[in-house]
């Protein structure tokens, strides 16, 4: 089933859940998403301060600086110099793709770091930074304002997530039984909180 407007777009498909087993596995594609990764820049370059080169060592490394300096939107901004010129499989994809999430969540932009803190945790490219991309999630869920459709019901309390730390592990069954019980599953709430 597909549904179109003019900001989003979700399909469903019937495919296997892991624990929910036949469900059916919601993906949500948002043209708001897309819109705001491509204006992010712009926002960037118009609040002011320095600008960064091309080189993207150099900026992985500025925007490690400005990240430990606690100055944010230099942190985004040579973070996004890095990410725009870089592949998934490039070595330091994610960790720039976490720098960058963290640095527009401390600037308040909290829904465009959740998108990228969402990217690095869906694409698990590198298992080592999958408590960080939760963790991030968890701390906008619960400042309590977040897309539900795209954090919640599109991948906490609907992926198989393990290995977590255990307090990021607790967090997740807890969206996960929460999901269950809102959909009448009890016997899964149950068991995902027992």
């Amino acid at each position: 089933v597909t549904m179109s407007s003019s900001t989003a777009r979700f399909s469903l498909t019937s495919a296997s859940t892991g624990r929910y087993g036949r469900g059916l596995a919601l993906r949500y594609r948002s043209d708001i998403a897309r819109i705001l990764v491509g204006i992010v820049p712009v926002l960037l370059v118009a609040c002011g301060g320095a600008t960064f080169g091309s080189d993207r060592e150099t900026n992985f490394g500025r925007a490690v600086e400005a990240s430990v300096d606690e100055s944010w939107e230099d942190a985004a901004r040579a973070a996004y110099g890095y990410v725009k010129d870089a592949t998934a499989d490039d070595q330091l994809y994610d960790r720039a793709l976490l720098l960058l999430a963290r640095s527009l969540e401390h600037a308040g932009l909290t829904y465009a770091a959740s998108l990228y803190y969402l990217d690095v945790a869906q694409a698990r490219r590198n298992a080592e930074l999958l408590d960080e991309a939760v963790a991030g999630l968890e701390r906008i869920v619960r400042a309590g304002s977040y897309d539900r459709t795209v954090l919640v019901d599109g991948f906490l309390a609907t992926a198989e997530i393990s290995g977590l730390r255990p307090e990021l592990q607790a967090f997740v069954a807890y969206q996960q039984g929460l999901a269950s019980t809102r959909a009448g599953l009890d016997d899964w709430a149950d068991a995902q909180q027992g």
